[in-house]
């Protein structure tokens, strides 16, 4: 065997002097509850001489109100409303639904023409497959049309070309009774 070290005897004894974890605990919330003590009995103090020194009450306004009508004074703390009198001097007019006329969902006339019935319109293709999928089953014969608008990709769930717009018109309303907000569009002469 080698003549070698025992390092078991090496050990390197501990110094137990300063403070554990737990008497520094101690110690600290000791002295900042006493910290504490202090500054509540300094505020104490400073709150009892500013109370010394009346300060005058705010009444409510609408206590206030009545004591100016009163005494025939005008009220001193009137809130302004000018941006409601500018709105009115710029002459914005806002249509109402009342004025508007009701929109016009499918053409009321049958000219010649080519007719698309459009079923919806997703952002993501594989729910327009979906729903395609789902009118095949039911016996509409579908295809998507893939279209940029705003610089976002849509597509389209179209029915058609249609010769005629009261057949368009018969499929809409088939598809709006399966729970369907279809769209009539003319799309050629």
């Amino acid at each position: 065997m080698s003549a070698g070290r025992d390092y078991r005897k090496m050990t390197v004894p501990r110094d137990r002097g300063g403070f554990s974890g737990t008497t520094g605990l101690v110690v600290g919330l000791m002295l900042g509850g006493l910290a504490a003590f202090f500054a509540y009995q300094k505020g104490k103090e400073v709150g009892a001489a500013g109370s010394a020194e009346m300060q005058p009450v705010k009444k409510p306004a609408s206590v206030q109100a009545a004591e100016d009508d009163a005494s025939g004074t005008p009220p001193t703390d009137t809130i302004d409303y000018t941006f409601y009198d500018r709105l009115k001097q710029q002459g914005v007019d806002v249509p109402s639904k009342k004025d508007a006329p009701p929109p016009a969902d499918v053409p009321l006339d049958d000219e010649p023409g080519l007719y698309l019935v459009q079923v919806v319109s997703l952002p993501k293709l594989a729910d327009a497959d979906a729903v395609r999928a789902q009118l095949a089953l039911k016996g509409f014969e579908t295809k998507v049309s893939t279209v940029e608008v705003n610089g976002t990709t849509w597509h389209r769930v179209v029915i058609g070309p249609l010769p005629q717009l009261a057949t368009a018109n018969e499929l809409a309303e088939r598809l709006k009774a399966l729970k369907y907000s279809p769209q009539v569009n003319r799309v050629a002469d």
